[in-house]
């Protein structure tokens, strides 16, 4: 069976340890100094090194002639054959706690370690890995052994999570962190390697690994293995791309382009088909947008996640490239502002369901098309003339339940009216009406309301409306948004409601139908607009869960 590289480069001596150097110093002290050895837990990631660190600090302590330089083991003396040969008694015993967390295992091997004769001048290291899985009992049963105990006698931990063990357990024991290693120190772990196995990796290859990968040494080369199994003889920045799963490196710069070129749809897009969860995207789109105001509009050093950084800078000139010609800039410090005021959005959005989180892009949306210049013609995105109205979104279920692809229709169709026309929603409303009558009702009073609204009485080109109705019971409710009255509507604020009101009224009466039960709400106030505008869309999304009744989200 072929070796993983994992197995065939783990280290067994101090200075084959990569990247430890603070934690190794104090180890090989503690093996030269030949004094009685400290209890010690270290802690650090999965794969980090803290197994192999621990025993070859156990090794060393029983070694007859350990480098006199490092304290690593010789590897040659009675003492080190003796750790390798399994027909004789070792002075290093694993003990895995995960399958062992109990006090009553924890007891019985105890039992028969503690009267294990040890020779003289040697010392029986007890290592317990994984050591937070050890129920509390047997921490506590650990306690009393470790504050008492023969000087021939060493406990060693290793665990990823320092703070479930008991703190009295831990205050008594020398804690040292096994850290992830730097770029530099990975790049020349995996240059090593590549050089000794004889295939060879694409510098930006190498750069991009480095830049995203986790950096303790078994996942490094764990990784690097899949990608040599794969490649053959080269590892290419494609291939590394694809093994790691790295779609953001593509599809955050996509976004941001097709953002800034005005083309709504396919931004929506690009973020719909990005293979990773909600709050993964607005994350990196977090990131990316702090990584380019340092590193980009301001010029200096980047101060965002390293895995942005490892989007190649010709990608990145591309991304500011748009900006510019979307806000009509002429230098990257130019773009400062309107930067800041992109960061501000995101900085106070704390969405906590996919939902909501949507929501909060699709407001995004709208504040970055709100952000285009007033005195430039050449650089700006003309908004679109169209009249269409916002596609209409009808649902008929059964209780409060809508699906996901409602959801985003919803959130498309408004901010596509904003980004189109740059119109919000100013009325809301809702009626019930029983399950026996006309469910197109709603879809023909917001039809001829909008009609009304271009018509001479307010001159209004792009009213439109989202609809939604749903069964509850033996009725049915209908949601609703619209543009009604727009910028040019002469009528102040509070003479809009009676005005819509009484347009309702009289429609139902045209219909020959009698009033239903009418819940309205009208903007108030032209600095609202954006809030009022998104705060209704939200209600309507808030249909698809019952859960969502009461919760307030970040509008």
């Amino acid at each position: 069976m072929r070796e993983k590289l994992a197995d065939r480069y783990r280290p067994t001596r101090f200075e084959e340890v990569v990247g430890q150097e603070r934690t190794v110093k104090i180890l090989s002290a503690l093996v030269l100094a030949n004094r009685r050895a400290e209890d010690l837990l270290l802690f650090g990631s999965v794969g980090s090194g803290k197994t192999s660190l621990v025993r070859i600090y156990g090794w060393a302590l029983n070694c007859l002639e350990p480098n006199p330089a490092n304290g690593s083991p010789c590897g040659t003396c009675l003492e080190c054959a003796r750790s390798d040969d399994e027909s004789k008694q070792k002075l290093f015993v694993e003990y895995n706690v995960p399958l062992r967390p109990g006090s009553a295992q924890l007891q019985q091997f105890l039992d028969v370690w503690l009267r294990a004769a040890v020779p003289a001048g040697r010392r029986l290291v007890l290592f317990f890995d994984e050591a937070h899985a050890f129920t509390p009992e047997a921490s506590d049963l650990l306690l009393k052994f470790v504050e008492d105990h023969a000087d021939n006698l060493v406990f060693c931990f290793a665990t990823t999570e320092p703070e479930r063990l008991r703190p009295a357990l831990r205050s008594r024991l020398m804690q040292l962190e096994v850290r992830a290693l730097t770029v530099a120190e990975a790049t020349r772990l995996l240059t090593s390697i590549c050089h000794k196995e004889g295939f060879s990796i694409d510098p930006a290859a190498l750069a991009l690994f480095t830049a995203v990968a986790d950096r303790f040494p078994r996942d490094l080369l764990t990784a690097l293995d899949a990608m040599h199994i794969a490649a053959a003889d080269r590892i290419t920045v494609d291939l590394v791309k694809e093994l790691l799963s790295l779609d953001y490196l593509d599809a955050v710069p996509n976004y941001f382009i097709a953002l800034a070129e005005g083309k709504l749809e396919l931004a929506t897009q690009v973020f719909a088909d990005w293979p990773d969860p909600v709050s993964e995207k607005i994350a990196w789109v977090q990131a990316f947008l702090t990584s380019i105001y340092y590193s980009d509009v301001m010029g200096t050093a980047a101060l965002a996640d390293p895995r942005i950084a490892a989007i190649s800078s010709s990608t990145r000139h591309a991304v500011v490239t748009a900006m510019l010609r979307h806000f009509g800039a002429d230098s990257p410090a130019d773009l400062a502002a309107e930067w800041l005021e992109m960061l501000s959005i995101w900085q106070t959005e704390r969405a906590a369901t996919e939902e909501a989180m949507l929501v909060a892009l699709a407001r995004f949306h709208a504040q970055f098309s709100e952000r285009l210049p007033t005195n430039s013609s050449e650089g700006r995105v003309a908004r679109a003339g169209s009249t269409t109205p916002a596609p209409t979104v009808e649902t008929v279920g059964s209780g409060r339940t809508i699906s996901r692809a409602d959801i985003r229709a919803i959130l498309n169709s408004a901010s596509a009216l904003v980004q189109r026309t740059g119109v919000t929603f100013d009325v809301a409303l809702e009626f019930s009406q029983t399950a026996d009558s006309d469910a197109g009702l709603g879809d023909r009073l917001a039809a001829d309301l909008c009609a009304y609204a271009r018509s001479s009485a307010w001159g209004h080109e792009h009213a439109a409306f989202i609809r939604l109705t749903e069964r509850y019971g033996d009725s049915l409710k209908t949601r609703m948004v619209l543009a009604v009255f727009g910028e040019a509507a002469p009528e102040s604020e509070d003479k809009r409601r009676p005005i819509v009101r009484a347009g309702f009224e009289a429609w139902f009466a045209i219909q020959a139908l009698k009033t239903p039960r009418l819940a309205l709400r009208v903007r108030h106030g032209r600095s609202r607009r954006n809030s009022f505008h998104w705060d209704e869309v939200l209600k309507l999304c808030r249909s698809m869960d019952q859960a969502w009744e009461g919760r307030e989200l970040p509008y």
